[in-house]
């Protein structure tokens, strides 16, 4: 991993526990929408930043979703990735880094309501597939649709059953 200059004293990786990033998202939804979020708008949050983040242990400098370009004070780190349904080929691509796991989460959040306004819409009644095909239509991710429908619907279901956002909706104001 490269770090650019205005993420040096960034943390280059960020692990997070699956209770913390419901947590985050939590209070992220409620600072960003202005309203708390529902257990199904949540657990598909959570779904996306689990599959983008390999259940956070691939998570770098607090990017909930792996979004790319620079963060909102311009830090940003650059990784080795995959890019495309079939590409086992590794790019360097840069990715937004932020200070804090509230900053990741908040600018995750508004991502989705300024450039992705459907998917917004579609996480605020919980539809897998509706967020999916709003982030395919809008460039979001470049692997394979049906694969990533699948994995945000198992993982959004799994959410639910393990029942990981049910604290997070207890404590929904930001910090």
């Amino acid at each position: 991993m490269v770090e650019t200059s205005a993420a040096r004293a960034l943390p280059a990786n960020s692990p997070m526990s699956e209770d913390e990033a419901a947590r985050q998202l939590a209070q992220a939804w409620h600072a960003v929408v202005g309203s708390a979020g529902s257990e199904l708008t949540l657990c598909l949050l959570w779904a996306h930043w689990a599959h983008e983040t390999g259940r956070g242990q691939r998570m770098h400098a607090y990017n909930f979703a792996g979004l790319k370009g620079r963060g909102p004070s311009g830090a940003s780190v650059v990784v080795w990735t995959r890019e495309g349904p079939t590409s086992t080929e590794l790019v360097q691509r840069t990715f937004r880094a932020y200070r804090a796991p509230a900053e990741g989460a908040r600018d995750y959040v508004h991502l989705l309501k300024k450039r992705y306004p459907a998917a917004l819409r579609a996480a605020k009644v919980g539809n897998p597939q509706d967020f999916s095909l709003a982030l395919e239509t809008g460039g979001y991710f470049t692997g394979d649709s049906r694969a990533y429908l699948k994995a945000l619907a198992s993982l959004s279901i799994e959410c639910r059953r393990r029942e990981l956002v049910v604290a997070a909706l207890h404590g929904t104001k930001p910090d």
